[in-house]
C-alpha cells in the first residue's frame, strides 16, 4: 500500500514507516496519529483514518530555518505527552519526517534543476510543502518560456520568489 500525493508536477512518496503504521492502524481498527510539521501529511488525514498534529506548541520543532523552534524543551515534552494523553490507546503513533529520497520528480525536470532544488531543500531547511510550491513555480516559469524541461534557471527564479 504505497501512498502518493500528487500535484501537477511532483509526487511525494510517504516514508515507509508512515505507510506501514497506516496499515497497522487499519488492521487494528485504530486511527493513525502523525506528529509532523510537514503540511503534506494533511492529505492523509482527509483520505484515511489519520490525524496530523504539530510536534511542539509553535509548530516548528525540527525546522532549521527560516523559523526555528522557539519552544523550551519542557514545553515540547509537555506538548508531546499531552498528545499521547489526548489520543491515547485509540491511535497508532508515528513521527512523520520527509527526507529527499521520499520525493519523486517527473521527467519535466532536468538534472541541474533537480540538483539546485535539492540544494535549496537542504540549505534553507525547506518543508515538503515548500519544495512542492517551488516545483510548481518553476514549472509555471518554464511553461511561460515555452521550455520543454524545467531547468536550473527556472528553479533559481522560483527560489527567489519563495525566499522573499
Amino acid at each position: 500500500m504505497e501512498t502518493l500525493t500528487k500535484t501537477d508536477f511532483v509526487l511525494v512518496k510517504l516514508p515507509a514507516c508512515v505507510n506501514r503504521a497506516l496499515q497497522v492502524a487499519v488492521a487494528a481498527d485504530k486511527k493513525l496519529l502523525i506528529v509532523s510539521r510537514h503540511q503534506i501529511f494533511d492529505c492523509i488525514a482527509k483520505t484515511s483514518p489519520a490525524s496530523v498534529m504539530l510536534p511542539c506548541p509553535c509548530g516548528n520543532f525540527g525546522n532549521l530555518s527560516p523559523n526555528p523552534c522557539s519552544c523550551e524543551v519542557e514545553a515540547i515534552t509537555a506538548h508531546q505527552r499531552q498528545l499521547q494523553i489526548d489520543f491515547g490507546s485509540g491511535y497508532v503513533y508515528v513521527e512523520g519526517y520527509l527526507a529527499w529520497r521520499d520525493f519523486s520528480f517527473s521527467d519535466d525536470f532536468d538534472e541541474s534543476g533537480l540538483l539546485l532544488l535539492k540544494q535549496a531543500y537542504q540549505e534553507f531547511g525547506l518543508t515538503a510543502y515548500n519544495v512542492l510550491d517551488m516545483a510548481d513555480y518553476a514549472a509555471a516559469i518554464a511553461k511561460m518560456e515555452d521550455s520543454d524541461k524545467i531547468h536550473a534557471q527556472h528553479i533559481a527564479e522560483a527560489i527567489s520568489y519563495r525566499l522573499h
